[in-house]
């Protein structure tokens, strides 16, 4: 998992580095999209969704869960776009998240009359996330110590549209994966905008913009920068669509 997740960012850093500008951008599309597909079938299909980082996220906040050998590789997984997020912008989201890629595919059926969300709706969602991360944050932290009434601690697996996808609709709740499925293909990545709080911890990551300070510092010919500035971007993905 750790080793796909790190070819599949490493591969996603370099193409989003090469290939800029409005020349290349058929050739971007096309390198995003084939790193897309393998994201989804190595970590999504062929894993499950296992390991993914929201999952990840619960599981560190509950007691004991980060004894052993498996917990710590778990933290690895969760924290490492993180680190690269911190270093080359957002390259994790709009490249290498089976989820992300999942949601990107399946808005881009050519379904007719799909629909836009207004700009004050799309702006009191986008506040959703912190809301969302709060309450998450509280009731996992709440029910792995028993103090709220739950089966277990893990409360997103309960509700995890991805497994249930990732698995066939073998496992998991049939009914979130049907919304997830039906609102992907009419508005893109509805979760990644709207739901899921660990983009909003990678977009806080990117405005660290490690590598970016360092090309600045040490201006050497030698130094790969990103382009001929060595700005990175904190969009979600970055190389242009």
């Amino acid at each position: 998992m750790l080793a796909i997740t790190a070819a599949l960012l490493i591969t996603a850093t370099f193409l989003s580095r090469r290939i800029r500008g409005r020349r290349n951008r058929k050739k971007a599309k096309i390198s995003r999209t084939i790193v897309l597909v393998l994201s989804l079938a190595l970590l999504g299909f062929a894993l499950q969704g296992c390991y993914c980082p929201l999952g990840l996220f619960q599981f560190m906040l509950i007691p004991g869960m980060l004894a052993g050998v498996l917990g710590w590789i778990g933290m690895t997984i969760l924290l490492f776009p993180v680190v690269h997020a911190m270093l080359f912008g957002r390259v994790y989201c709009g490249w290498a998240c089976p989820m992300g890629a999942l949601q990107e595919l399946l808005g881009r059926l050519p379904v007719k009359g799909k629909p836009s969300i207004p700009r004050r709706a799309d702006a009191l969602l986008l506040k959703l996330r912190y809301v969302l991360a709060i309450l998450f944050t509280a009731a996992v932290v709440l029910a792995g110590r028993g103090i709220v009434d739950a089966r277990w601690g893990a409360l997103f697996c309960s509700v995890d549209p991805f497994h249930t996808v990732f698995s066939l609709f073998i496992a998991g709740s049939l009914l979130s994966a049907v919304i997830l499925v039906i609102l992907s293909v009419f508005f893109g990545r509805f979760f990644c905008r709207y739901l899921c709080f660990y983009g909003v911890i990678l977009g806080l990551a990117c405005r660290v913009g490690l590598w970016t300070r360092l090309c600045r510092l040490v201006r050497s010919r030698e130094m790969s920068c990103a382009g001929s500035s060595g700005e990175q971007s904190c969009e979600v993905g970055s190389a242009e669509d």
